[in-house]
């Protein structure tokens, strides 16, 4: 079994377990995801409409943020708890998020009926996720395989392009100017047949 194999295996054994306990197995099961969500700093997201056709059956898709995976196992399944409350208000009509990211005092009330314990940030709003003392003893019950959540995908990070010089030079007569990026250039104003002269500010 591969590493993606593993992980979603593991995903999906959490999720149906949190499903269980907290939603009497209400939820139906999406496409859990672990994959890269770029340079935007997001543990995960639930999408607002069912994106996967699997099997015939039409699925919403959860996904944990390969960037983020190797966070401390309770806040990888706090994130993926939370997650779960979007999806259970997806299913009850239950606008929860103003905007693309703001989480409303809905959020917060389903959430906290469903061990976690959310606090407010300015630009989130009631977002911020944590599972509660009973939460964290509940999950360490449970026979998940930890070592997985160990991976996490590097970021590459991009030479910084260094910007080349441009000096300026000026016709002494007419102020004509040209730019160029050669230090030493050796050219002649063709309207006052002078050198050009390279300011020396550069």
């Amino acid at each position: 079994m591969n590493f993606n194999e593993t992980i979603h295996t593991e995903l999906n054994k959490l999720f149906e377990e949190v499903n269980k306990k907290f939603y009497n197995s209400e939820l139906q099961m999406p496409n859990i995801l672990v994959q890269s969500v770029g340079k935007k700093r997001w543990y995960g997201y639930c999408t607002t409409k069912k994106v996967w056709d699997i099997n015939e059956e039409e699925k919403y898709e959860i996904a944990i943020s390969a960037e983020y995976l190797n966070r401390e196992f309770h806040e990888v399944v706090a994130t993926l708890m939370h997650e779960m409350v979007h999806l259970y208000n997806l299913a009850h009509d239950i606008k929860d998020v103003s905007g693309t990211q703001y989480h409303n005092k809905r959020f917060r009330i389903e959430a906290e009926k469903r061990g976690l314990v959310i606090t407010y940030a300015k630009d989130i709003g009631w977002s911020v996720t944590k599972l509660t003392e009973e939460s964290i003893a509940w999950i360490d019950t449970l026979e998940v395989n930890k070592k997985v959540f160990d991976s996490v995908r590097k970021i590459p990070l991009k030479p910084k392009k260094i910007a080349e010089k441009t000096y300026t030079y000026t016709c002494p007569v007419c102020n004509e100017k040209v730019l160029s990026k050669n230090a030493d250039l050796e050219i002649e104003c063709m309207e006052c047949h002078e050198m050009y002269e390279r300011k020396m500010k550069d």
